[in-house]
């Protein structure tokens, strides 16, 4: 909903996808002020209107922009207060249920970071603290200094290096998982042919999962998502996102929409689960058994 690097966005739409989420049941919504700038955060305040206040809102602060667009990484104390108070604003809240560190900053003791933070649950503009794109390491590192609710990692059948290590530990020590790139930039809505040409302000024309070969095996990988999707009368995207969520420890599935159509679609993964034979059918096709 940012409006940057997904192609052509349009705010109404993204309103009235909101919206219709919130129709369906849906109450957790994730973004981060980097995306659009504070735009998505802003799209998210005027589209929720008087049910912010009834559904979990994360969003995440670490990146820091400049008016020409330049980005970079920081979690230094000051820019987490700063950063707190315009977040606030943009989603017209008193207080942001989950607000997570978005990257890791190497220049910024994590110590600081989690100070920061803690001083702001204390003072109520915080409820919960979580962490994104951090390895098993700096999990634990930031644990030493604060309690982490949860952790915002890519996972999707052709994403799965978290199952080396870091989806165990989370699930033995209560650290709730939330996935981003579940349908892996689009991929798996199964719109995309070989044909397919991405522009150039899309993130995805530079991505390696949709040039050459390797387009070409995920694109059958879509395929076989259709053969299993047709037992449940579900499609592509649908079985790609049930497989995440059957995944223990998992919490959510982060989709991107743009329109009321997707988020409609993606609410289709819920209230079903794949049978144990065809989620292992699947993880077989992509890496070892979860």
């Amino acid at each position: 909903m940012g409006g940057h690097g997904w192609g052509k966005v349009d705010d109404n739409n993204s309103i009235n996808a909101v919206r219709r989420a919130l129709d369906l049941g849906i109450n957790f919504f994730d973004t981060a002020d980097v995306y659009g700038f504070g735009h998505s955060e802003e799209i998210l305040g005027r589209a929720l209107g008087d049910k912010r206040h009834d559904v979990v809102i994360a969003t995440k602060f670490g990146v820091s922009w400049d008016s020409n667009g330049n980005i970079g990484r920081n979690s230094q104390a000051s820019y987490v207060i700063s950063a707190l108070e315009n977040s606030l604003k943009r989603l017209k809240i008193e207080c942001i249920p989950l607000y997570q560190i978005h990257w890791p900053d190497p220049s910024t003791p994590i110590s600081e970071t989690m100070s920061a933070l803690k001083k702001c649950q204390d003072q109520g503009k915080i409820k919960h603290i979580g962490v994104s794109n951090f390895s098993l390491q700096e999990i634990n590192v930031a644990k030493q200094w604060g309690n982490i609710m949860s952790t915002q990692v890519p996972y999707s059948l052709i994403d799965r290096n978290i199952e080396t290590n870091l989806a165990h530990h989370c699930t033995k020590n209560s650290i709730h998982m939330l996935t981003y790139g579940s349908l892996a930039k689009g991929l798996f809505s199964g719109k995309f042919s070989e044909d397919t040409i991405f522009k150039q302000d899309d993130i995805r024309s530079k991505d390696p999962s949709f040039k050459g070969v390797q387009f070409k095996k995920n694109l059958c990988l879509v395929k076989e998502l259709r053969k299993i999707g047709l037992k449940y009368n579900k499609s592509s995207a649908q079985v790609a996102l049930r497989w995440v969520l059957d995944v223990p420890g998992v919490l959510a599935a982060i989709t991107g929409i743009k329109t009321q159509a997707q988020i409609e679609e993606n609410v289709g993964a819920l209230q079903w689960s794949l049978s144990c034979e065809d989620h292992e059918i699947l993880s077989k096709l992509t890496g070892s058994h979860v």
